[in-house]
């Protein structure tokens, strides 16, 4: 009975609460259910391999059901990015033009990540523009501003989760092509990249 409940909790629980009520389990097996009843008697063989054998099987359930749920969850990450990856694929061949694409690029990271964006583009003379573009969902400081400028010209990431103007609460992206930098994209980060969230920012941000 002991085993089935412990067999079942290792199905729903992490591994913290799986030891502790494989130990408090062990105990009262030990205490109650082993002669001499009421005295701890783990020690003597007999009771030692049974307790042994008893905690070691959830402990081997907790082992593969957290590397199941390890692929599991990881599974559904790569999921993830390829949905997104093809969903805004799919949207940037039904547009044209540069108002059209920030619109479906702002739906795409609000839908992805959950992140609000802004968008500071390079004008007709080459140089940034000092105001975030209509679509953007964001709206910028400026000193905020300037950072971007800095991005636009060094063609550098900048704010949050980089290397220059940590202290920041937003991220600065340069909007690079081959030969130039076409602007600045500014998100507002709920949380750090992990690994596969951080290919997918900069996948998207490419496209």
């Amino acid at each position: 009975l002991f085993l089935l409940v412990l067999s079942v909790q290792s199905l729903l629980f992490p591994s913290g609460p799986i030891i502790m009520s494989t130990l408090i389990s062990a105990i009262i097996l030990d205490l109650i259910y082993t002669s001499p009843y009421w005295e701890f008697s783990l020690f003597t063989p007999n009771n030692f391999l049974l307790i042994l054998l008893f905690i070691s099987i959830p402990f081997i359930n907790t082992i593969f059901t957290s590397r199941f749920r390890r692929q599991e969850e990881q599974s559904r990450r790569r999921e993830h990015v390829t949905n997104t990856m093809l969903k805004l694929s799919k949207n940037l061949s039904f547009v044209s033009g540069n108002i059209e694409v920030q619109k479906v690029a702002v739906q795409t990271i609000k839908e992805g990540f959950g992140f609000n964006c802004a968008f500071m583009l390079k004008n007709k003379n080459g140089v940034l523009s000092k105001e975030e573009s209509e679509y953007s969902t964001l709206s910028l400081t400026p000193e905020e501003r300037e950072i971007a400028e800095w991005v636009f010209a060094t063609r550098r990431a900048a704010g949050r989760s980089t290397d220059t103007f940590m202290a920041e609460e937003k991220s600065f992206y340069p909007l690079n092509s081959l030969r130039m930098s076409l602007g600045v994209i500014i998100i507002k980060m709920g949380h750090p990249f992990n690994a596969d969230e951080e290919l997918l920012w900069i996948t998207l941000k490419r496209q």
